[in-house]
């Protein structure tokens, strides 16, 4: 039993007869129908939110674990390089920390930003000086890997109207996808492309000739914490930038297939003049 129906009289003061009660009888069953839906609708969503809640868990669990793995090895060899003054051995290790302690902070950088609604803080930039930066900064891992980085400054895009720093975790994204993507290619080539505004849009596009991406994993590149690169990835980087380019009012595509290379093409409008005010 869902509840109970009082009926008190009617109003034009008579007594009530069996078609008032069969009425009533239909009434009240609809309202148990009604009031059952609603509450197996809430224990849906209660379970669906303990899911995702268990979910998210697992997943930085798993992420983190990795991460204190990855100190812990780092500091062994810091301790032996320190008992033995082992500068080369000292070195390596602290080489080992650093980098853990990097991608641990891009771990929380990369939670906060997907967990928290925002508004891009939209500007006046140079879009080349934003894609020269994450080239510059990305030379020295694609050096060490064989990579080439490619890109060309278009004079088009001298000046756009967007949040400057979150444009710049996209591309720095993509870019450190793309040269991890190329890693065991020979003579492996990135590419960052940008193109002329037309209908008051633009498009980025980050090329690599990498190991591609097969049908079934671009299905799930954008859910959270799935990553085609095991251990090494956090499965937080594109849905991140799914995320900030959508606040943009933009849009984020792939092109791909396994062992076919892998081109990710991001469109934003040109200026966001309702975000200036």
């Amino acid at each position: 039993m869902w509840g109970a129906i009082e009926i008190i009289n009617k109003l034009d003061g008579g007594d009530f007869d069996q078609d008032d009660l069969r009425l009533c009888e239909a009434v009240a069953a609809q309202a148990a129908i009604a009031i059952e839906n609603a509450m197996l609708h809430a224990d849906i969503v209660r379970t669906e939110r303990l899911a995702a809640i268990g979910h998210t868990i697992a997943g930085l669990a798993h992420c983190i674990k990795n991460v204190l793995h990855g100190i812990q090895g780092g500091s062994y060899m810091v301790d032996l390089g320190l008992r033995k003054e082992d500068p080369q051995t000292l070195s390596r290790g602290w080489e080992i920390v650093r980098k853990n302690n990097a991608f641990m902070q891009d771990l929380v950088l990369d939670m906060l930003t997907y967990s928290k609604e925002r508004q891009p803080e939209c500007e006046p930039a140079d879009l080349n000086e934003i894609v020269e930066g994450i080239c510059d900064l990305m030379a020295q891992k694609a050096a060490q890997r064989g990579v080439t980085i490619v890109w060309t400054r278009n004079p088009d895009l001298s000046e756009v109207v967007l949040d400057p720093k979150g444009i710049r975790r996209c591309l720095l994204n993509l870019v450190s996808n793309a040269v991890d993507a190329c890693d065991e290619m020979q003579d492996g080539r990135v590419e960052v492309l940008t193109e002329t505004p037309d209908n008051g849009m633009f498009c980025i596009k980050v090329s690599d000739t990498g190991c591609g991406i097969s049908d079934e994993d671009k299905e799930k590149l954008f859910q959270v914490f799935f990553s085609t690169k095991g251990s090494k990835g956090t499965g937080l980087g594109l849905p991140v930038t799914h995320k900030i380019i959508t606040e943009h009012g933009g849009q984020i595509g792939v092109d791909s297939k396994a062992g076919g290379g892998t081109t990710f093409t991001i469109t934003l409008p040109l200026r966001n003049e309702t975000d200036l005010s």
